[in-house]
Order: structure tokens, then C-alpha cells, then sequence
């Protein structure tokens, strides 16, 4: 035969007091970033955008590509890029552009500078 348990009520004290007890300090970690440099996050944004620009196109800063265009765009090749050769061969002969004889019939080279 199984015996059967019997239902014991469970008592509940309320009001019971846990005794106090004081939480260990916590460890002080430094000044926030955020406080300490707010004043030249601006600067530091600025240089982190500089930074990756230069990244991404340095072969065009520095020269080592030309960002000219052969298809749609193609006045950069066609028109930009001689006007930019005679331009830098004038100043080289003679310095500062004035009128030039090599594009048409003769005219100031000065504005295409």
C-alpha cells in the first residue's frame, strides 16, 4: 500500500529583517572619454575623416591615377587633360600664362588656369 503524505501548511513570517549589509565600494574607474575630450571631438572626428579619405583615395592625391573619364565624360580626356598639358609646358618655358598661341587662333591662357 502507498502511503499518502499528509499536507503540512507552510508558515510565513512576514516583517522578517535581513540584517544590513554594506555593499563593497566599488572600484572608481577613470574620467569618461566622452568628458575628457568633448571639447576636441570635432578635431578628432575631422582627423578620423581626414585619415580615411586619404585612405580611399590616395593613387588620386598622390598622382598615381588621374581621374579622367574616356566614355560619357569624356570631355576631361578630350578637352581638360590638353589644356592642363599646354598650360603646365607654358608655365615651364615661360611662367606665368598670358596668350597663347597654341589654342585656336590665339587667346589669354590665363583663365584655364
Amino acid at each position: 500500500m502507498s502511503a499518502k503524505k499528509k499536507n503540512t501548511p507552510v508558515t510565513v513570517t512576514e516583517n522578517v529583517s535581513v540584517p544590513n549589509t554594506a555593499t563593497p565600494p566599488q572600484a572608481t574607474m577613470g574620467p569618461d572619454f566622452f568628458e575628457t575630450y568633448s571639447s576636441k571631438m570635432p578635431l578628432i572626428v575631422f582627423a578620423l575623416l581626414l585619415i580615411g579619405v586619404i585612405i580611399v583615395f590616395k593613387d588620386y592625391i598622390f598622382f598615381d591615377k588621374h581621374y579622367f573619364f574616356k566614355d560619357i565624360g569624356s570631355d576631361s580626356i578630350n578637352f581638360s587633360y590638353p589644356v592642363m598639358y599646354h598650360i603646365a609646358n607654358y608655365m615651364g618655358k615661360y611662367g606665368l600664362p598670358k596668350w597663347s598661341f597654341s589654342m585656336g587662333m590665339g587667346q589669354s591662357a590665363f583663365p584655364f588656369m
